[in-house]
């Protein structure tokens, strides 16, 4: 059968169209496309993959997304996007792949990934990779910048190892992650136990924040502090760095990471050996009791003496099933110099000291003006009510 003139004509207009791509340096009909190591600049469009191949790729200017895209971060590759990425509203990023991303020199009100001075942020997923972004001055790290009325859109974090940080700023602060409160959205999640997140002045503005899948992600404590679990009231408007790592069952039944609560660093010498108690919690906030989940060790083991004590629990299963290793020792002192005697015969607690503002000893809070001395008398005539004076 012959080709019609119209058979003819349509795939010569075809094989135009085709000249016409490659001459633009991009075929037409891929959906895969290479980012090899001579590339500097890179405008991504819609219904493409862009991969990066090389070991070392800088792309000088910012990076555009246009429409629905997804980046892959090649296996021991590493992209240097020093300006950042631009997704503007109605726009699709996903980043995946092993590989690394790092955006460091962004310029003035651009977010490391999403808007610029002006216009709200489109959607943004990571699920894998290194990720350094750090945002501009007047930025935040993901999301808006410069524009009090910007809006951040839904960002979406499961898996790598992903480090956001904020941009200096004057006037308004910034955040890692964020834009004009009350729209937009953040889902974290994670993939790997080697993943983490690392907010640096935590979040602001978003409408709402989720865990995937019932997955806990917790909030690595600094200088011995306790470990929490992450949620929006601890992640939000944060003046430090926050880490955020996975929550396995098997991590969370690590005594050495739970918390021990509601224990005094100081208590009276009355001459009678004591009891010293205390309430620890694994990072869930479960109650642990003694005895079946943890035992007791006090150093020296009767709690006598004027002196410093150390207490140690350590779990009584192991790392297969219920609560093992051990926490750190926590000192605390029994001191013979809190209970004092008046003329009268009527005994009363004291520090004998500068008191810090809202210390909290015994149960009791100081008041928020440093006092020099306190005196608390009980009464228990007197319904157990107690008198203060300063």
């Amino acid at each position: 059968m012959q080709p019609t003139t119209t058979n003819i004509k349509t795939k010569v207009l075809a094989a135009l169209l085709t000249i016409a791509a490659l001459a633009a340096g991009q075929t037409a009909w891929a959906d895969n496309i290479n980012i090899s190591a001579d590339a500097t600049d890179l405008a991504m469009t819609d219904g493409n993959t862009y991969t990066v191949t090389a070991t070392n790729v800088t792309i000088t200017n910012r990076i555009t997304v246009e429409g629905t895209v997804e980046l892959v971060l090649g296996t021991g590759t590493t992209l240097h996007a020093p300006k950042g990425i631009q997704v503007s509203e109605s726009n699709t990023l996903t980043i995946s792949g092993t590989g690394a991303l790092t955006i460091d020199e962004t310029a003035y009100k651009y977010a490391g990934i999403g808007v610029s001075d002006q216009g709200n942020c489109g959607t943004v997923t990571i699920t894998g990779g290194v990720i350094n972004i750090q945002g501009g001055s007047n930025a935040y790290g993901i999301g808006t910048a410069g524009s009090s009325s910007a809006r951040c859109g839904d960002i979406t974090i499961t898996g790598g190892q992903v480090t956001v940080t904020a941009g200096n700023f004057s006037g308004d602060r910034y955040y890692a992650i964020g834009g004009l409160y009350g729209y937009g959205s953040l889902t974290l999640d994670w993939t790997n136990t080697t993943d983490y997140i690392i907010l640096n002045n935590g979040c602001y503005g978003l409408a709402s924040f989720s865990l995937v899948d019932g997955k806990e992600l917790y909030i690595e404590a600094e200088n011995g502090g306790n470990n929490l679990i992450a949620t929006w009231a601890r992640i939000e408007k944060r003046d430090k760095g926050l880490t955020l790592k996975p929550l396995t069952d098997q991590f969370n039944r690590n005594i050495e990471v739970s918390s021990i609560n509601d224990f005094p660093q100081k208590y009276a010498y009355t001459g009678e050996a004591f009891d010293v108690n205390y309430i620890v919690k694994d990072v869930l906030g479960t109650t642990l009791t003694k005895g079946t989940d943890y035992t007791e060790t006090l150093s020296p083991a009767t709690v006598q003496n004027t002196g410093n004590y150390t207490l140690t629990v350590t779990g009584t299963g192991s790392e297969t099933s219920g609560y093992y290793g051990s926490h750190n020792a926590v000192g605390f002192e029994v001191a013979s110099d809190l209970i004092k005697e008046e003329a009268g015969g009527q005994k009363y607690i004291t520090m004998g000291q500068q008191i810090p503002n809202d210390t909290v000893i015994y149960g009791v809070v100081w008041p928020s003006t440093g006092l020099n001395s306190l005196k608390i008398h009980h009464y228990p005539d007197n319904n157990g009510r107690i008198a203060v004076w300063r």
